[in-house]
């Protein structure tokens, strides 16, 4: 860490204290504050937040998808197999997901959800069980 590394730092503290317009939320964008003195709340107008308190989050509202990268998965028939999955999902309830995902980023804690889920179905059963079952079924076992 160089010494203007250390000077970004310091002053970073007394940037965060001026306050800061934030953008009114388009109509396909939810906009969730974590405000130190009001909690977790949805806004939908503009207004004025300091960032050493509150912390703005901008979350789409409209179906968007997602890919996990490959994992390996052995079977219940020990048949070792690579999956890749695809998953579309929409975000109903933003304060509910901040809540779920806390400080970590909400996609990243999706596709770990997600992952699990693929995980727990194919160790469940034999790898001829699950291609019989087809897509149709594959996303019913997984909605939630």
């Amino acid at each position: 860490m160089g010494l203007a590394d250390l000077i970004a730092h310091f002053l970073q503290f007394f940037v965060d204290l001026i306050p800061v317009p934030a953008a009114r939320p388009w109509s396909n964008i939810h906009c969730v504050v974590d405000a130190y003195f009001f909690g977790v709340h949805k806004v939908s107008r503009p207004f004025i937040y300091l960032p050493i308190l509150d912390e703005v989050c901008y979350i789409p509202k409209h179906e968007q998808t997602l890919a996990t990268e490959v994992q390996t998965i052995t079977t219940a028939d020990e048949l070792t197999i690579s999956v890749e999955s695809e998953f579309t999902y929409k975000i109903s309830d933003p304060i509910l997901l901040r809540e779920m995902a806390g400080e970590e980023d909400y996609l990243s804690r999706l596709t770990m959800m997600v992952r699990g889920e693929v995980e727990a179905l194919y160790r469940e059963h034999n790898f001829s069980h699950v291609l019989a079952m087809g897509n149709e079924s594959l996303v019913e076992s997984l909605s939630w």
